[in-house]
């Protein structure tokens, strides 16, 4: 089966957060001129296929820093994991290379908005001021990193 014909017949019915844990660190604000983010988007994984659905799992990494630097300091992070759930209309087998294939055409794409709820909430939460985080631009953002530039304080 050709990956465009297997992906044309799921339906999507569930994205749902697995995993959630965030992490504040101690930091003065006095001394912070501009903040960087950076998102990792890890590895999909196929957590369960059966003759009506297919669910996957998939990871996110956020960190919140002083600088676009991986040994800057880290102010805040954002592990979260999604669920995702389709239908699958009749029993298939799951083209070779799909995962690889999926996430780069798609998923990320269709994850990111929820992915910049998740983040937003957990900012807010944790006492720290709003963040926007752009919409997604490029086929793959993994370890883009970006200055936010916002005053913080």
């Amino acid at each position: 089966m050709k990956y465009k014909d297997f992906v044309n017949d799921l339906e999507l019915k569930l994205i749902s957060v697995n995993k959630l844990s965030f992490e504040k660190f101690d930091f003065d604000k006095e001394k912070i001129d501009a903040l960087y983010f950076r998102i990792d988007s890890e590895d999909i994984e196929i957590a369960e296929k059966s003759d009506e659905y297919l669910r996957l799992l998939s990871p996110f990494e956020f960190d919140l820093s002083d600088g676009p630097e991986e040994n800057d300091s880290i102010l805040f992070s954002v592990s979260v994991s999604f669920e995702i759930y389709y239908f699958i209309s009749e029993v298939k087998e799951i083209p070779d290379g799909f995962i690889q294939k999926y996430k780069k055409d798609r998923l990320d794409y269709i994850l990111h908005p929820y992915l910049r709820q998740v983040i937003s909430d957990s900012l807010q939460k944790a006492g720290l001021p709003p963040l926007f985080i752009p919409p997604l631009e490029h086929k793959n953002y993994k370890d883009k990193s970006e200055n936010i530039n916002k005053d913080t304080k």
